[in-house]
Parts: C-alpha cells; sequence; structure tokens
C-alpha cells in the first residue's frame, strides 16, 4: 500500500478532504507543533506539508520549520513527490532557494478565488489532470484562499504553472515537489472557521463559499487523486 506522511502545523488546519479522497493511503499525520520532523527517508512514498498561521521565516518561534525545511530538501534531492500546500508551499519554496515576501497586502487572499493554470501545467504529473479538465474553461480554477504572505521569486530551476491577479506564485514545481497557494484540502466549514478567526463571518461570505463548493471540491479531488498516482508509482519505482 502506498504511504503517504502528512505535515499539520497547526490544529485549525487539519488534512480536511485528504481522508475521503485517499481512502487506499495509507496516511500518517505528524503534528508539528506537539511532534518532532522524523527523518525523509521515513517519509514513505510520499509527503504533504498543509497550512498554518506562522510564516516560513518564524523558524525561531517554531523550530520544527527549520527541521521541516532541511527534510523538504533532502526529500526533494532524493526524488520523493511532495504536495506543499499555503504554508507548506512557501516553506517549500524558501527551503529550495526562492524568496517569500511578509505580510505584503497586495497578495493577500481571502475565500474563493480564480487562478489560472499556465500552459506549463500541461505535462505536469499533477496538475496536468486539472488543466485538461477546466472548470472555467479558459485557462482557471476557483480554488479556496487564506493568507497574507506569498512566494515572491521561485527557487532556481522550479518551474512556474499557476498565477492569480493578486498572487503571481500560485503553484510552482521543482523536480517531484509540488508547491500550490491554496487549499485543495479545505472543507467550506473550516473556511468559515477562518474567517471567523479573522472577525470576518459575513454572510455574503458564506453563500459564495457555499456556491462553488462543488466546483472547488472536484479540482481538489483531481489534485489530490493525481499526486496519489505519482506516490504509487514512487513506490513501484522504488520496490
Amino acid at each position: 500500500m502506498t504511504r503517504i506522511t502528512i505535515f499539520q502545523p497547526h490544529p485549525e488546519c487539519p488534512p480536511d478532504r485528504l481522508a475521503e479522497w485517499l481512502p487506499d493511503v495509507d496516511c500518517g499525520t505528524v503534528r508539528l507543533w506537539e511532534e518532532p520532523v522524523p527523518q525523509a527517508s521515513s517519509w514513505g512514498d510520499g509527503a504533504v506539508v498543509l497550512g498554518g498561521p506562522m510564516g516560513a521565516h518564524d523558524a525561531a518561534r517554531h523550530p520544527w520549520i527549520g527541521d521541516l525545511a532541511e527534510g523538504l530538501r533532502e526529500a526533494v534531492g532524493a526524488g520523493l513527490p511532495v504536495l506543499a500546500i499555503c504554508l507548506g508551499h512557501q516553506i517549500l519554496a524558501a527551503a529550495l532557494g526562492g524568496r517569500v515576501s511578509v505580510g505584503d497586502r497586495r497578495s493577500r487572499e481571502r475565500g474563493a478565488q480564480s487562478i489560472v493554470l499556465l500552459d506549463s501545467c500541461a505535462c505536469d504529473p499533477v496538475l496536468g489532470r486539472l488543466h485538461e479538465s477546466t472548470a472555467l474553461g479558459d485557462g482557471g480554477v476557483i480554488a479556496y484562499q487564506c493568507h497574507d504572505d506569498a512566494v515572491a521569486e521561485l527557487p532556481a530551476g522550479a518551474t512556474l504553472l499557476a498565477s492569480s491577479q493578486a498572487c503571481p506564485v500560485q503553484a510552482f514545481r521543482l523536480g517531484n515537489a509540488l508547491g500550490v497557494q491554496f487549499h485543495p484540502e479545505a472543507t467550506p466549514e473550516r473556511m468559515l472557521m477562518w474567517r471567523a478567526r479573522d472577525g470576518m463571518a459575513d454572510p455574503g461570505f458564506i453563500r459564495g463559499i457555499e456556491a462553488v463548493d462543488p466546483r472547488v471540491a472536484a479540482s481538489g479531488s483531481l489534485i489530490v487523486r493525481a499526486f496519489a498516482a505519482q506516490c504509487a508509482a514512487h513506490e513501484r519505482v522504488a520496490v
């Protein structure tokens, strides 16, 4: 059975729909606020790094960030499939030599937003599946967003895969590692909880999320299942 390690940075940012979409995958979750980062050699056939309210440069307050960054460099070097989401996307980029901008309100995004998949997605093992069945018919999809920081410069050798008006680096790939700024795993309930945490749980936001969730979930499922297939292929090669 394919085995994937999920890294959860914060209690309010759980795997959500991942279990539903990965029923035949052995997923073990490392709760980073109370568990150490294991050696990358023990991560199995792939790794998922979730989001959190801290920043990629907050290693002084959250020492696990440095340990995870080191593990990600090792994993990428070994060709292990990685799916890094939101904060995970930023930690991955910084770990590989990219630059993350902190607190730039111009790149801040909340709620359901449109992102554009670039032509470079066509041959991507994960986002290529989404590129084939684009929800908007114009190279764009709807995705959930909740971030202030953003990747400002890609690591050397990385390929830009998706952008949005506010955040030019919505997704990138380097080797077998994929970083996405948006949240393919999040549920409407999670989005509402994050909105309430920001003090902005207005009825219009709730209606908007509920209206687009079937499209968001369809895209998220494609991404997660395609990533699982990439991990399964890695498992077969390893065997």
